[in-house]
């Protein structure tokens, strides 16, 4: 569409529809997506005409600043949750904190990384669905949650608080994964649905 190229687009387009075998290619809902594309490109070559580094400074009807605000918190809170403290020093709260043996410690934190993969593809399916707003604050209520019971836990040191205390923090990894892993790297173009202009 960026270069002129509207049928081969409108074609692939077609062809990509779940119903494509049933839909016509001159169909309206087709000639809607097309639009759509249009006027996304019309609407980014306009920005990139004002275009230098001062332009995430300002805001105005593209609201970059609020974007570039966005983005960098986004990023910010993701690492400020915690994830990478938690993933890497997994054997040692094993270990240390919980009393469990060298070998099983390692063994915990390796299918601790295995479920925090598994967790990651949960977003793929519910985000489109329940919007990136509802999905980020599920994920910070549940890490807070559980960072209070692994603090509460740990402090116990009995054997029960620290089965807790594992089960914890494979839940830790497992809101982070499904709420704050992807999300701020995710940004739509289409104007009405940029991060910048609908966080839902």
């Amino acid at each position: 569409m960026a270069h002129g190229r509207k049928d081969e687009a409108k074609h692939i387009i077609w062809a990509v529809q779940a119903n494509a075998g049933e839909l016509d290619i001159n169909d309206a809902s087709l000639d809607r997506e097309i639009a759509e594309i249009q006027h996304a490109i019309m609407k980014e070559r306009e920005a990139a005409s004002h275009g230098g580094f001062r332009t995430i400074f300002t805001n105005g009807p593209q609201r970059f600043f609020h974007r570039t605000l966005l983005g960098i918190g986004g990023q910010f809170m993701q690492q400020l949750s915690g994830i990478n403290l938690i993933t890497y020093y997994a054997p040692v709260i094993f270990q240390q904190s919980v009393g469990l043996s060298h070998d099983l410690s390692l063994l915990l934190a390796g299918f601790n990384g295995v479920a925090y993969f598994f967790s990651s593809l949960v977003p793929i399916w519910i985000i489109d669905r329940l919007g990136r707003r509802k999905l980020m604050l599920f994920a910070a209520a549940g890490q807070a949650a559980c960072m209070a019971i692994l603090a509460g836990t740990v402090s116990n040191g009995s054997k029960p608080a620290g089965i807790v205390a594992i089960v914890v923090l494979f839940l830790f990894n497992f809101f982070f994964a499904v709420g704050l892993l992807a999300i701020p790297w995710l940004r739509k173009s289409c104007e009405g649905y940029d991060l910048g202009l609908n966080f839902n």
